[in-house]
């Protein structure tokens, strides 16, 4: 049995691979013949679209280092910090 992780990778249950979407790999050409056969994979697990925003917003807030931030103070080019606030206010709206 198989369950679908994305759209690119599949995992067999029965030991936990991951088998990438590659017709040249034996095991993909073995999950494909499973489905020829008539079988379904689980399904890929729902993706909370908010836990997605969140990790954004994580992801742009570790760019804003106190270097960074002391780099732009000195040069007097707040764009870069202006810009990526923008960004979390935008993505926060969405949640």
């Amino acid at each position: 049995m198989f369950k679908l992780i994305n759209n690119s990778i599949i995992k067999r249950l029965s030991d936990g691979v991951f088998i990438p979407n590659d017709p040249s790999n034996n095991d993909y050409a073995a999950y494909l013949q499973w489905l020829a056969d008539g079988n379904t994979p689980d399904a890929a697990d729902a993706i909370d679209p908010r836990v997605v925003i969140q990790e954004q917003i994580a992801a742009i807030e570790v760019q804003i280092t106190p270097r960074r931030i002391r780099e732009a103070l000195l040069s007097g080019d707040m764009s870069f910090i202006a810009a990526l606030d923008v960004q979390i206010a935008q993505l926060r709206q969405q949640l």
